[in-house]
């Protein structure tokens, strides 16, 4: 699913990076922070805006685990830079947080549509699912006398949306020996996709 999302994953990355920074400003002036110049706030903004952006990029049965880190990053850098004291620090990580997830998701939807939304639980069931089996989309098929003919069947994932997205097969056929000569052909009933 990497590949698929990559123009919604850099559309969102570009607009962390205006939203972070943005984000903790409007949250630092609205609990009247001391200690707040342009420069550090932008850096800090930037910093929280790359480990966001890396967290999208982890495997979707691990995002849940990479998610908190940019948000406690978030609260340890507010409270350690700005110093606003606790109940300030709170307020402010609340708020530019959410400010930065209502940005990220409403640019999730609007890219995407709002399938992934309405299509959540048979995503969600998907990828726990992807938990539980390891490597559940490899197969590797070893020496095979030939000519050989393998049957592959794609389930669906429950998920239009998602079938959309991870409908990509990537195949590699070698022969044992150099210089044999190797036809491979890939069709589906009545159908012939490829052959080389």
């Amino acid at each position: 699913m990497s590949q698929e999302l990559l123009y919604t994953r850099l559309i969102i990355g570009g607009a962390l990076l205006i939203t972070w920074p943005l984000a903790l400003f409007i949250s630092l002036a609205l609990v009247r922070a001391r200690r707040v110049e342009g420069r550090p706030v932008t850096h800090l903004g930037l910093l929280l805006a790359l480990a966001t952006y890396l967290a999208l990029w982890a495997p979707p049965h691990q995002f849940l685990y990479f998610l908190p880190i940019p948000i406690t990053l978030a609260f340890a850098l507010i409270a350690g830079r700005f110093r606003p004291g606790l109940g300030k620090t709170v307020v402010s990580w609340l708020l530019s947080t959410s400010i930065v997830l209502i940005v990220t998701v409403s640019l999730f939807l609007g890219l995407e549509t709002t399938r992934p939304a309405k299509e959540a639980g048979a995503i969600i069931r998907f990828i726990r699912q992807q938990e539980t089996t390891s490597k559940a989309t490899d197969a590797a098929f070893l020496a095979l006398p030939l000519p050989a003919r393998l049957q592959l069947e794609r389930e669906s994932s429950g998920s239009p949306w998602l079938d959309s997205r991870i409908a990509q097969v990537q195949f590699a056929v070698k022969a044992n020996k150099p210089n044999v000569p190797l036809t491979v052909e890939l069709a589906r009933p009545q159908q012939m996709i490829f052959y080389h």
